[in-house]
């Protein structure tokens, strides 16, 4: 069994990890740690749609978070697929795009395959060698290039096998990368289950599905890397570890606990001055805390439509405008929500988010016959109460 969990106790140097990136005697903006998302520049940003179209270009709430190897690993792009049937809005949000170079579509045909053996053969050689660390970037990036594939096992393999190495050579930058690989990769597999589950029955927006036990054993496993993970990393890494952990703890039901993550993520924002990294923690904490405390929910989404409007984030204003919507609805306040979902459809049409779109404008018009039906039925017992008084 490869160790997971057991990682030995850190040496004092390993302890004080400002950013991996001065180990690889790089500066701390160019080396491991760096998100470009994560240190966007809101003067650097002069339209919603240059800021959709720049790689840096924000993640979605309730995705689980990658980190960004370093950009001497040569590590391939990590392409996931978009597309799904689901009308569950939580599923289908974790199932969209991840948080590293948001690329979307298909899985990539086996032609990849030879670049597969390369990088087996170069991990083989720099075994040989005696580089074990070089080694361990080989796996992880025949990992990559696996999933790219829809070759999930054999991308769990690699993944593992980067962080056996890691652990081995004491390199707490592949300890991390690894832990946070594996743990995003078994978390997506348990929300596919998730999302396939409430298809297949037929359930209507808003409605949970129950947890398989395989979808559950994943997740439980998936919380295990994402802690290892928060233990060796920086900032950077904390935040996404955080939130990857209150992603998965709201995937299994236990609010409270995904809470206190995302809180906690939104600290890491803070002390790093993210705007965006404190705007995708409200944005959790916003969707977390929906459904016991609408007024701190409420809170979280105006401050997430804040800074998604200082970031030029227009994807994420039309998330919050969307949140909002459902928060008023929540709330029977029908004008109020049918404003929010007005909102959340323009800002859709902007970034070129058509799910977000469609759903924006059929919530537009639930609110719009929610609030004629209650005017009807305030008039109808007006005009029933003006007939008693008759009689």
């Amino acid at each position: 069994d490869l160790p997971h969990m057991s990682s030995p106790r850190r040496s004092p140097a390993r302890k004080g990890l400002g950013g991996f990136s001065r180990s690889l005697g790089g500066s701390s903006k160019g080396g491991w740690g760096h998100q470009s998302w994560l240190e966007v520049d809101p003067s650097a940003v002069p339209s919603p749609i240059a800021a959709a179209a720049s790689p840096a270009a924000m993640p979605r709430a309730m995705q689980p978070l990658r980190v960004e190897p370093p950009a001497e690993w040569n590590t391939p792009c990590h392409v996931q697929p978009l597309e799904s049937t689901n009308t569950n809005v939580a599923a289908r949000e974790a199932m969209s795009r991840l948080a590293r170079r948001p690329l979307v579509g298909a899985p990539t045909s086996p032609h990849k395959a030879e670049r597969v053996r390369d990088h087996g053969m170069l991990e083989a050689a720099c075994r040989r060698a005696g580089r074990a660390s070089n080694a361990g970037v080989h796996a992880y990036n025949r990992g990559v290039l696996y999933e790219n594939m829809g070759a999930h096992d054999d991308a769990l393999a690699c993944y593992r096998e980067c962080l056996r190495i890691a652990l081995e050579s004491n390199d707490a930058t592949s300890e991390a990368l690894a832990c946070n690989a594996i743990g995003v990769s078994l978390q997506t597999r348990a929300v596919a289950g998730l999302s396939a589950a409430s298809h297949d029955a037929g359930e209507l927006e808003g409605t949970a599905t129950q947890l398989t036990q395989e979808d559950e054993s994943l997740l439980r496993e998936a919380l295990s890397y994402h802690e290892q993970h928060a233990q060796v990393a920086d900032a950077p890494g904390r935040f996404i570890a955080h939130s990857n952990i209150g992603i998965a703890h709201q995937a299994l039901g236990d609010a409270a606990a995904a809470a206190e993550e995302h809180e906690a993520a939104l600290r890491c924002a803070v002390q790093m001055s993210s705007l965006a990294g404190e705007s995708l923690a409200c944005a959790h904490l916003g969707t977390v805390k929906a459904s016991d405390d609408a007024p701190t929910a409420k809170a979280c989404t105006e401050r997430r439509l804040l800074l998604s409007r200082t970031l030029g984030d227009a994807a994420g204003k039309a998330d919050a405008y969307l949140q909002l919507g459902l928060i008023a609805q929540e709330a029977r306040e029908w004008a109020e929500a049918r404003e929010a979902f007005e909102h959340a459809m323009r800002e859709a049409e902007l970034s070129g988010d058509q799910r977000v779109r469609e759903l924006a404008r059929c919530s537009v018009g639930i609110a719009e016959g929610s609030l004629r039906f209650e005017g009807m039925l305030a008039a109808a017992a007006e005009g029933a109460g003006r007939e008693g008084d008759v009689a």
